[in-house]
């Protein structure tokens, strides 16, 4: 009697985990919008598009074609409608470095919104839009595919361009977020299989890893493709430390270090921070673990 109690509990304990994971996470498909009108330049050519949509109403049009229920997730974290989004993204133009970001998504936005195609995002909104460089990369970052949205992470759309972070951001995770509980699953998955059958251990190499995180989505893919670095070095204004301590800055020695140390901290059920800037910050959390990338780009 006791085991099969026993098992009832922890088979509840499950559906309260799944039930509460898809609370987080919204599908909807894409949709055609009465706004395409507004789109002067043809996304086909990025060169056309880029001289003849460069206004609001244009980028308003990009982000209606987002499922309605999205849009209605955007409002209510970020008090941002498909308007709002679009001046957003026209003032900034400018900041974005990747001449083809924009024309690229336009055109991604256009064929999903023509196919329908359904798309998935995470709840996880609360610092999402102020870390990006544009709103819409913080747009596209949300999305991923609906068949993984079951796995230990899901994946983003590969042929969707990804949304950059601010430089001067420093990106911080908790255990309430969901984002936290996929990183957590998926890279203890991933240390998994740092040993052979022999149990000896093996790496994976920094290639591998950087493959690996451009899959995944929202702020985690980004923040830890953020973090990879071939050599991490301190800069010498800073004092890095070698090991974990909470409020202080870490600098791992090396990429595989760094995925050991996190799983660590992510087992413990601890908050941590990526410092992507390698910046002296004026406050830090002292209950939470922050992580440097140094300061030699790859």
């Amino acid at each position: 009697m006791m085991h099969s109690f026993a098992g009832l509990f922890f088979t509840s304990l499950l559906s309260l985990q799944q039930v509460a994971a898809t609370e987080n996470v919204h599908c909807g498909q894409m949709q055609k919008s009465a706004f395409s009108v507004f789109v002067q330049g043809n996304p086909d050519m990025p060169k056309h598009l880029s001289t003849h949509c460069g206004n609001p109403l244009c980028y308003q049009a990009l982000f209606s074609y987002l499922p309605d229920k999205l849009q209605e997730d955007i409002w209510d974290h970020w008090a941002a409608n498909p308007y709002h989004l679009g001046q957003m993204l026209y003032i900034g133009e400018y900041y974005i470095k990747k001449l083809n970001f924009i024309p690229n998504s336009y055109k991604w936005y256009r064929n999903a919104a023509a196919t329908q195609l359904e798309v998935c995002w995470h709840l996880d909104l609360a610092d999402h839009l102020r870390v990006h460089k544009s709103s819409l990369g913080a747009v596209s970052n949300l999305l991923f595919q609906p068949s993984t949205k079951e796995w230990k992470m899901p994946r983003r759309f590969r042929d969707l361009p990804a949304g950059a972070l601010r430089a001067n951001e420093t990106v911080c995770f908790d255990k309430t977020g969901i984002q936290y509980q996929w990183a957590k699953k998926q890279i203890t998955n991933n240390l998994a299989l740092f040993t052979n059958r022999e149990g000896n251990p093996r790496s994976w190499s920094y290639e591998d890893l950087v493959h690996e995180y451009e899959t995944w989505p929202g702020l985690i893919g980004p923040a830890m493709l953020c973090m990879m670095r071939k050599i991490y070095e301190c800069d010498h204004d800073m004092h890095c430390m070698a090991s974990l301590h909470k409020g202080r800055l870490f600098l791992p020695a090396s990429h595989v270090d760094f995925l050991q140390k996190l799983h660590s901290v992510l087992d413990a059920g601890d908050a941590f921070c990526f410092d992507c800037s390698n910046t002296l910050l004026d406050e830090m959390m002292p209950d939470a673990y922050y992580f440097l990338p140094g300061i030699k780009a790859d």
